[in-house]
């Protein structure tokens, strides 16, 4: 279906979990500007990921950020968590989920590591069967950049059921 403006017309009512940047990766449509864009004067270089068990049950994803411009500036790293290689029987879940973020400021060359921790809920659905929340196990991509589209680094982790 299209609008009069000859784009693609986005059902809110019919959609479930594929909302924003989820319709969009689920139907491989390039938007005009991906979730989580930002100008920047800047450029900003991502590396040396690591992916590691929190103490809290969810992961800590860490990665370097620094700051290749010759001004200081900020940037807004985002984490998203892919959908498990197998669902469990109806159970939808998004191509890609945004699971944490934070906001850096750096100074020209200057780099520093981030981490960002995801919620043990992150890596749940809830189960209609059992009337609670259950992970989704197996593995699960991790991706890590400066907007939903503009992926910089990615890594799997395997998740305890």
């Amino acid at each position: 279906m299209t609008g009069p403006h000859g784009y693609k017309t986005i059902d809110f009512t019919t959609n479930g979990i594929f909302q924003g940047y989820r319709w969009y990766d689920r139907f491989e449509v390039e938007p005009l500007f991906a979730f989580g864009h930002g100008l920047s004067y800047m450029r900003f270089q991502y590396a040396d990921l690591d992916i590691d068990d929190a103490r809290s049950g969810g992961l800590d994803v860490s990665f370097v950020v620094r700051n290749v411009g010759h001004r200081a500036g900020a940037e807004v790293p985002q984490v998203y968590l892919g959908a498990p290689n197998q669902s469990p029987p109806g159970v939808d879940f998004a191509v890609k989920q945004l699971a944490g973020f934070t906001r850096v400021a750096l100074r020209p060359g200057q780099a520093t590591r981030v981490t960002v921790r995801i919620d043990p809920r992150d890596l749940s659905y809830w189960s209609v069967a059992q009337h609670d929340w259950s992970v989704a196990g197996g593995p699960r991509a991790i991706f890590v950049g400066a907007s939903s589209r503009d992926i910089r680094l990615r890594g799997k982790v395997r998740i305890a059921r």
